[in-house]
């Protein structure tokens, strides 16, 4: 095979995902291919030589396939496929049949339609003929095939689900539509009827429920894809202003991505509050944009797209000729580098990034005064960052937004669609903080790829939904599957003779040529596919019929997702998808859209000619002269310092009047009202660490020894239950390379040394909720055992060293024995409070304290919080304090204690 790239990584993941979907093992696609080639090596049928190259390819790709499953066995992961090959195996046991059999008395299968072939057999092994079974779905409907769903199943299920006396599965019509309007079911069934009957319902018709009236649908066309979405602004602002529809009813629903920029250019400029749904269509928003390209750039100089973007961005605002200066120096810096080494053994280019022209723009000659002082600013922005790298991602990311200031812009601007921006931000932020990678720690470059990955997709990688704030929702049509707007409107039904965006067929894949697909032969619906008879041309053109048989069952769908009104639109002229797509050619309204305007009373908004010119060239060098905009407005003449200037200036000539502005107070923290055993035992240490810990929180590095420790507690725990799981207690291994295996077994093995091993516990990681005063103190007890001569012996685990002397841990302790007391009713001669630490496997023990006396120590706490007490108490902990680069008294203690 050829180089390996990043798209040998999908292809094998995609044949991975067809393994699982049919119930295929590698071998058998080993042997296929294998036989395959004997059969047409002596074959006097001219067989493409693309069809020989795949079948060689998909042998390769089969055995890595092989090698992924055990790699994914030794890791022991699941991806979802594998959920499903695996459940479908487990059905196959009678025992697990007969267990189903004697639980559930019938089933109900929900969006069959949706199904894929493993799924479909383990149902069918669940459930014999005669079992009660009923399956709703909506063959017209079934728009996931890419996701490895198979209409075969919800057409076959007459038969493969018979009835008791082996009759077929009788077929209940649900054509009642209780969502649109009379008009906009008609046009669907129209658009629907264009499916070859052989692969959709028998005479399905969706029928009105006269209470939902006629609906409406329109239809606009434009010049071009920014003349498109401006209309439809305008389209979506005269709907909301007539007062009946509000933001939240209505949807934009596109076929692609590439269209959203342009829409959210327009909804912006109107001041419509809007909410794009799914990671793939955040990475589009220009505010995510920014903050995205600034994490490429820290992760890799080499990012030259991602920098030209922040330097050009309104943020720095670098004209086009200082940036074509800099760009030229990158230029002969990198034609200097090849002279001066000469041929080089390995291949590849000698680069001088754009971003160490930047680093050197003092060199770099004829850059104009103003840009040279903000490429020093973004210089010292960017080597601050890199410094900053080590942290967690989110406050990294939270870092980098708060320094190329778009929240600072946001919270200024009185504009409605802000909210939306900042909802944006707030979103793409959360996805980065529960971004987690299979193996290791959420690293900048892992999260990188892995933005780079949801980019490059044609369709979402995640499910998103909606929120339920008034704006407008901004998502794919895939996304949009279930849900339903009183206004939608459909973009882009545009097809020219190069680029397609609706419908659009470019992407048909043909098993015989696409080795990263399973041979039809294999495939579980096999029988509803064409055969191939050797004409590849013949067949490749069965297969695109199929594939806008595919595209018209999801112009279906979105067209059904309308209440009250639909509305089409196309233009003439689009931007290129990509940088080697030309803006030469017209792409023009597509068939679909044609069908739309010539159905029976269709309001048009605007049918425009096509302009022999791309408008949108013109367009392009309009804002490339404009841009970057002024960084300052012209002179206000009444201010003409600025309005900051001008405030200064008054202050300096005038005596303040403190009696018109007395002194505010500021409001006080708010103090918690509910703290846990960690909390209090952390003001105990340090009431500054308590302080940016629960009052004023900061990120925390993550920690190494805390993950060690819950997963050496759950291990414990299970191991203390004696009872059967799914994972075995001497199966427990932990996930991550920094558990490493070593550590856990060493802990392990301290842990069966103590005492406490093999004993039951009375009870294991107990909650305990205590109430003192206005507070409320809540923990979980590790385990309790009970003592030989009577009375209960608490328990502690540690996974590090004990140290030297008990400090404020012990508080942890007492308030354990407190919980005791005071819950339980024991006495504090029945109780003994213990400390187990397995790094060095030893324990400490001692006599619980009275209530009486761990009460008045912890009133003691509790009103010193409450008065807002949270003065540094710098000591040996400050060694290994997550603060301790913004704590000024740790710092002095560090550096006089130094070693």
């Amino acid at each position: 095979m050829e180089a390996r790239t990043l798209w040998h990584v999908s292809y094998v993941r995609q044949l991975a995902d067809d393994c699982s979907n049919h119930l295929v093992d590698p071998r058998e696609i080993v042997a296929w291919d294998e036989q395959f080639l004997e059969n047409i090596k002596n074959s006097a049928d001219k067989i493409a030589a693309k069809i020989v190259d795949a079948s060689r390819k998909r042998i390769e790709l089969a055995g890595v396939v092989e090698a992924y499953q055990q790699a994914k066995e030794a890791r022991r992961v699941l991806d979802y496929g594998d959920q499903i090959r695996l459940a479908s195996e487990i059905a196959a046991d009678p025992r697990v049949v007969a267990d189903f059999l004697s639980r559930y008395r019938f089933a109900l299968l929900d969006e069959y339609q949706d199904t894929n072939i493993a799924q479909a057999r383990m149902l069918k092994r669940l459930m014999p003929d005669g079992y009660p079974v009923m399956a709703v779905g909506d063959p017209d409907q079934n728009i996931y095939a890419w996701r490895g769903a198979s209409l075969h199943n919800l057409l076959a299920f007459p038969e493969q689900f018979v009835q008791g006396d082996g009759s077929k599965a009788r077929i209940l019509p649900l054509e009642v539509n209780f969502r649109s309007g009379a008009r906009i079911l008609s046009l669907a069934n129209e658009l629907i009827d264009h499916v070859s009957p052989q692969r959709r319902a028998a005479d399905k018709v969706l029928r009105h429920f006269p209470d939902l009236g006629d609906g409406a649908v329109a239809v606009g066309l434009w010049p071009d894809q920014s003349a498109e979405a401006a209309g439809i602004a305008e389209e979506i602002a005269r709907t909301h202003a007539a007062g009946t529809t509000p933001w939240r009813e209505i949807a934009i629903l596109c076929r692609k991505k590439r269209l959203f920029g342009p829409l959210v250019e327009e909804l912006r400029a109107r001041d419509i509050a809007f909410e794009v749904i799914g990671l793939g269509g955040l990475l589009k928003m220009p505010e995510v944009i920014d903050l995205v390209s600034l994490l490429r750039v820290l992760e890799d100089p080499m990012r030259n797209v991602a920098l030209a973007r922040l330097l050009r961005g309104p943020r720095w605002r670098i004209g086009h000729r200082d940036l074509a200066l800099i760009a030229r120096r990158a230029a002969e810096k990198n034609r200097s580098l090849k002279e001066q080494l000469g041929d080089l053994d390995a291949p590849g280019d000698v680069i001088f990034s754009l971003a160490e022209a930047v680093a050197a723009a003092d060199e770099v000659e004829g850059l104009s005064d103003e840009a040279r002082a903000r490429l020093t600013r973004f210089n010292a922005m960017l080597t601050e960052l890199r410094a900053q790298s080590h942290l967690p991602l989110p406050e990294l990311a939270q870092r980098a937004l708060n320094m190329i200031g778009i929240v600072a812009e946001l919270d200024a601007s009185p504009s409605n669609a802000a909210p939306a921006a900042r909802h944006n931000l707030a979103n793409f932020l959360d996805r980065i903080a529960a971004f987690q990678p299979l193996e290791g720690e959420p690293t900048l470059g892992a999260l990188i790829e892995w933005l780079d990955a949801i980019e490059e997709a044609d369709e979402e990688i995640e499910a998103a939904q909606p929120t339920d704030e008034d704006s407008v929702k901004l998502m794919t049509i895939h996304q949009a599957k279930g849900l339903e707007f009183d206004l939608v409107v459909v973009p882009g039904l545009a097809r020219g003779r190069r680029s397609q965006i609706f419908p659009d067929i470019s992407r048909t894949w043909n098993a015989y040529t696409s080795p990263q697909h399973i041979p039809t032969d294999l495939r579980g619906d096999a029988e509803v596919f064409p055969r191939f008879m050797g004409n590849l041309s013949q067949y490749t053109d069965e297969l695109k019929v199929r594939q806008e048989e595919e595209e018209r069952r999801l112009f279906y769908v979105v067209v059904t997702r309308a209440r009250k009104r639909l509305v089409c639109t196309a233009a003439h002229w689009y931007y290129p998808s990509g940088m080697f797509e030309a803006l030469t050619e017209p792409l023009g309204p597509s068939e679909y859209w044609r069908e739309v305007r010539d159905f029976g009373d269709v309001e048009v908004i605007v049918e425009s000619d096509a302009p022999e010119e791309n408008p949108l060239i013109e367009r392009r060098a309009q804002r490339a002269q404009v841009w970057p905009l002024a960084a300052k407005r012209d002179p206000d003449p009444l201010f003409p310092d600025g309005i900051a200037a001008t405030v200064e200036q008054a202050r300096a000539r005038t005596t303040p009047d403190e009696s018109l502005f007395p002194p505010i107070e500021p409001a006080p923290p708010a103090r918690p009202r509910a703290l846990n055993v960690t909390s209090i035992v952390t003001y105990a240490q340090c009431p500054k660490k308590f302080y940016w810990s629960v009052i004023r929180p900061l990120p925390r590095q993550s920690s190494r020894a805390a993950r060690i420790g819950t997963v050496v507690h759950s291990w414990i725990e299970q191991e203390g239950k004696g009872q059967g799981t799914l994972i075995e207690p001497e199966d427990f291994e932990e996930r991550g390379p920094e558990l490493d295996q070593a550590t856990m077994t060493r802990l392990k093995e301290a842990f069966r040394k103590t005492r406490f091993s093999g004993v039951p516990p009375m009870m294991a990681e107990r909650p305990i909720s205590l109430v003192v005063g206005n507070h409320i103190v809540q923990g979980r007890m590790d385990a309790v055992f009970e003592r030989p001569e009577g009375g209960w012996e608490i328990v502690d685990w540690k996974s590090g060293r004990g140290p030297e002397e008990e400090g404020a841990e012990r508080w942890q302790l007492d308030l354990y024995a407190l919980a005791a007391q005071e819950i339980w009713g024991k006495k504090p001669d029945e109780l003994t409070v213990t400390f187990v630490y397995l790094g060095d496997e030893t324990e400490r023990s001692y006599a619980a304290r009275s209530a009486g006396e761990i009460r008045a120590e912890l009133d003691g706490a509790l009103t010193a919080i409450a008065a807002g007490k949270f003065e540094a108490t710098p000591g040996p902990q400050c060694r290994f304090c997550d603060f301790k680069r913004d704590c000024a008294e740790g710092r002095a203690w560090l550096a006089a204690n130094a070693p």
